[in-house]
């Protein structure tokens, strides 16, 4: 039987292999996951370290994976700009025009 994890990593293969290569994170461009899509950037096992947050059920998941997780509306951490809930949209819209602008 197939965990969870092994079928998004193959998704995640699927639909965009350079992000289980590390390529996508260390290449500097922007990341953005809200609500449970940080589950899918921990299957690419790329949140090592890193901070970030998202919808209260996957957070364990998320510390699990080695990151740091907060409870707050939208945490950008470099490339990666998470937010917990569709809710927090507008913080995320707003985190995400300011990054571009910072480039």
């Amino acid at each position: 039987m197939e965990s969870a994890t092994m079928i998004y990593r193959e998704s995640l293969r699927d639909f965009c292999p350079e992000l289980t290569d590390h390529e996508l994170s260390i290449s500097g461009k922007l990341i953005g996951a809200i609500c449970h899509a940080p589950v899918v950037l921990a299957s690419a096992d790329i949140l090592k370290g890193r901070k970030l947050t998202g919808y209260w059920n996957i957070q364990v998941d998320l510390k699990n994976a080695g990151s740091i997780v907060v409870e707050q509306p939208v945490v950008t951490d470099g490339n990666l700009i998470t937010s917990r809930h569709p809710i927090d949209v507008a913080d995320f819209s707003r985190a995400v025009a300011n990054w571009f602008n910072k480039q």
